[in-house]
């Protein structure tokens, strides 16, 4: 009887004992995790931010962690192909401060991004990626000729009833437009072959031409140079006179 009492009694002890150590044990587990995520949160960086300059170069930003780290790994590629190997510089950087700029990219691809704090026992979370796209170049306008750019006459001369004319190239020109006066306004009036005008037909070539005339008094002709883009010069004015 005294020896079933004495085993019951180091029964309840050792069952009291294994709940107290459980119980210390759940606050070690707990206590532990808590740190763990702390650490988790403290060593997270957020805002990763993705831009372009001029240049097409890829610039990256992001928020720097609670917990300063040693360095952060920064990892890009192109939105279609895999992460590189971190030794593989070709598309990881390993900067200390929480910027970065990435040169030489393919213009007019996406590009997808993420970053990590680095620590001496370890690394932080992978942040959310970020993708961007690098734009093509926008290509550089042909420039409108300043006014010196308009063409001027070299030489003419005007045997009988033709007056034939030679001017100045206009650089990048495809082309000329002529005139001439008509009336005190004066109206201009186009003189290319094929349409006349009163007797006055010109046939052009290159920076030259020939109008033909039965006019026996001054005209006033003018020229200007065409470009592709349908952009043009100022108006260069001659006048002809005849012999």
């Amino acid at each position: 009887m005294r020896i079933t009492r004495k085993i019951t009694r180091k029964l309840t002890s050792i069952i009291a004992l294994s709940v107290m150590v459980t119980a210390l044990l759940a606050v070690v587990a707990v206590t532990q995790s808590g740190t763990a995520n702390a650490q988790v949160v403290g060593r997270a960086i957020s805002n990763l931010q993705l831009s372009h300059n001029d240049g097409g170069d890829l610039l990256i930003s992001w928020d720097a962690p609670e917990l300063a780290p040693r360095d952060y790994r920064v990892m890009w590629a192109k939105s279609s192909e895999n992460y590189k190997t971190w030794t593989d510089e070709t598309g990881n950087a390993f900067p200390t401060s929480a910027s970065h700029t990435v040169s030489g990219l393919d213009r007019g691809h996406a590009y997808k991004v993420k970053v990590r704090a680095r620590y001496s026992n370890g690394s932080g979370p992978w942040s959310t990626e970020v993708q961007h796209t690098i734009p093509e170049p926008t290509p550089t306008p042909t420039p409108t000729p300043e006014p010196s750019d308009a063409p001027h006459w070299v030489s003419s001369t005007m045997p009988e009833h033709v007056a034939m004319f030679d001017w100045s190239d206009v650089d990048n020109a495809v082309g000329y437009d002529i005139q001439i006066a008509e009336g005190a306004g004066p109206e201009w009036v186009d003189i290319r072959e094929p349409s006349p005008f009163h007797g006055y037909r010109a046939y052009m070539h290159g920076s030259s031409a020939i109008i033909e005339t039965n006019s026996t008094h001054e005209r006033i002709v003018r020229v200007r140079g065409v470009f592709e883009n349908g952009e043009t010069t100022d108006w260069y004015a001659f006048t002809i006179r005849p012999e």
